[in-house]
């Protein structure tokens, strides 16, 4: 079965969404993992994807961060 680079990010999005979670201290660890994966990675390919994964799970910290600080200003 060949896959659309389109297929392959989808398939990858959905095996990990359940696994990092959507709280921010969930994804700061998620990225945490990632980010010690990095050392010990066994190619190239595979070092490049788990950095580019740990710092989107950053990412999303920060704007849920964001987020909540946000909807906290409302209710002051």
């Amino acid at each position: 079965m060949n896959l659309s680079a389109s297929d392959l990010v989808d398939q990858a999005v959905e095996q990990l969404a359940p696994v990092v979670g959507s709280t921010a201290s969930s994804l700061r660890s998620a990225a945490d993992a990632f980010d010690a994966y990095v050392s010990k990675a066994p190619s190239a390919m595979h070092e490049r994807i788990a950095a580019v994964i740990g710092e989107e799970c950053r990412n999303a910290a920060d704007c849920v961060q964001v987020r909540r600080a946000f909807l906290q200003g409302f209710r002051l």
